[in-house]
């Protein structure tokens, strides 16, 4: 019996809801709590290259869940930092490393997309619109702190998990504003918009390909399909 698309995403979501949960929990029964978010984001993955072309309607509930569940996670992030417990040395210390990491990714960045066909200012600009950093942070940000308080590890591991969280805020206080302005302001000056003409060119030999080929002098079908495979590359690459 054939299932309907609405039918068919509804179980998928069901389904992938309830992998996520079991792995986050099932990971912290079994002591492998760091493992959960990551066994999250490799079944996400598996799940999204497996249902290819069908994972819209799928991403399209989470989108909407999520719109609900992040308040509640920067929240909880949030209601979990001691403001006492900051002092200037560990700003200080979190931002230099913030900075140092920042740097480094930038520059690992610019040259990871090497050889794939990005100018230079197109490189830098998928170097700087990776600096927003804040849902991951916030995800496992407080799982040092929240592991050290749950087996009673003493003062020093609790103290050090703080310290983990208030970089993990730190980060998300930094990168994000610092990355939303810099594609806002790098996105115009680095990026270059296609001119409307090779749209109208494109579209006036997709028109002409179309039409049958009434001269007699060629194939119809294999040169009319040739035609409109090199326009198509065109517009692709538009």
């Amino acid at each position: 019996m054939l299932q309907s698309p609405g039918y068919k995403a509804r179980n998928r979501l069901i389904y992938l809801f309830a992998c996520g949960l079991l792995t986050v929990f099932g990971g912290k029964r079994a002591g492998f709590t760091g493992a959960g978010a990551l066994g999250v984001v490799v079944i996400s993955f598996v799940a999204s290259h497996g249902w290819s072309t069908e994972k819209g309607p799928v991403a399209k509930s989470f989108k909407i869940l999520w719109i609900y569940a992040q308040p509640a996670l920067f929240g909880l992030t949030g209601a979990a930092l001691d403001v006492d417990f900051l002092s200037a040395e560990i700003i200080g210390l979190g931002l230099v490393i913030l900075a140092v990491g920042i740097i480094v990714r930038l520059v690992v960045t610019f040259f990871a997309v090497s050889g794939q066909g990005f100018t230079v200012k197109e490189r830098l600009f998928i170097a700087l619109a990776w600096l927003p950093k804040a849902t991951v942070q916030a995800a496992i940000g407080s799982i040092a702190y929240d592991t050290a308080k749950e087996e009673n590890s003493g003062e020093n591991d609790l103290d050090l998990g703080k310290k983990l969280l208030t970089i993990s805020f730190l980060v998300i206080i930094v990168c994000a504003p610092i990355g939303a302005a810099a594609i806002q302001f790098s996105g115009p000056r680095l990026l270059r918009r296609e001119s409307s003409s090779v749209h109208e060119d494109s579209s006036d030999h997709t028109s002409q390909s179309a039409e049958p080929d009434r001269s007699g002098l060629g194939g119809s079908g294999d040169n009319a399909t040739g035609e409109g495979s090199d326009v198509f590359a065109v517009e692709t690459t538009v």
